[in-house]
């Protein structure tokens, strides 16, 4: 598994630090589109008078979205700003790595249900 998220990560060829401001940007895009996409959700539901929260699909969704917002908060504050030492950094990477495939896996789940 470690080997297959690394590869994932090498996919674009530049420098590490380019690399890591494409991944961190590319996220921070992606979670802005999911609150608004949740936001727009609620308004329906709040303007047709939709009860709100009652299937799965529902918490899963909400789930991933607060677990995926509090990795990006996490990793900007380990990895970007300010940094963590070396040693912290090294060791909470394979973590980050695992929870990110944890919750690409929950927003499979979501979109299944």
């Amino acid at each position: 598994m470690k080997q297959l998220l690394f590869h994932i990560y090498k996919t674009v060829q530049a420098r590490r630090r380019s690399r890591e401001l494409v991944h961190l940007t590319l996220h921070l895009i992606a979670l802005l589109l999911e609150i608004l996409g949740v936001n727009a959700a609620f308004k329906f539901n709040h303007e047709f008078n939709v009860e709100e929260m009652l299937t799965l699909h529902s918490w899963l969704g909400i789930s991933t979205i607060c677990l995926f917002g509090l990795q990006w908060v996490f990793a900007f504050l380990t990895y970007c700003f300010p940094k963590a030492e070396n040693l912290t950094r090294a060791m909470l990477l394979p973590w980050h790595g695992f929870v990110g495939m944890v919750i690409f896996l929950l927003a499979i789940c979501t979109a299944e249900t």
